[in-house]
């Protein structure tokens, strides 16, 4: 039964990483959580090991992230092309995060122009099983391919 499964999901993650070479080369991505007035950036071991190795897609910030709080002039001098954001669902973070998408420094960004911020929840890319690494796979296929 487990070998069914192992089998299936590298299929899946096969197509899907093919399917990304072909529609994002050489696209960058940056992990943000938003929380108040500012931005951490931010990553898990699922991030870190499905999306950025396994279906090789290419970090805006280039090395292993330490959950630091990063200033919008950072984002601005990365300029991802995508970035995955995870809103704190909290009056203040959602005044904020409303408020700053109509400022003209975040629409400075390449993927605030391009419609490429992606706002995605700690469920399935903070959680580190099985399961969490399949809503992964469908929730990239959801996001960026279909």
């Amino acid at each position: 039964m487990a070998n069914k499964w192992l089998r299936n999901f590298t299929q899946k993650l096969n197509r899907l990483r093919a399917e990304l070479d072909v529609q994002y080369p050489h696209a960058t991505f940056l992990f943000l959580r938003k929380y108040k007035q500012s931005f951490y950036l931010t990553t898990s071991r699922s991030v870190s090991e499905i999306f950025f190795q396994e279906l090789g897609m290419h970090s805006a910030y280039g090395k292993s992230v330490a959950g630091g709080e990063i200033k919008l002039e950072n984002i601005l001098a990365m300029d991802p092309d995508h970035i995955m954001l995870m809103v704190c669902q909290e009056q203040e973070t959602l005044y904020d995060w409303n408020k700053l998408q109509l400022s003209t420094d975040w629409m400075k960004l390449k993927a605030a122009k391009e419609n490429n911020i992606h706002c995605i929840s700690t469920d399935p890319w903070f959680e580190y099983s099985a399961v969490a690494h399949e809503r992964i796979l469908e929730q990239v296929r959801e996001l960026l391919i279909e």
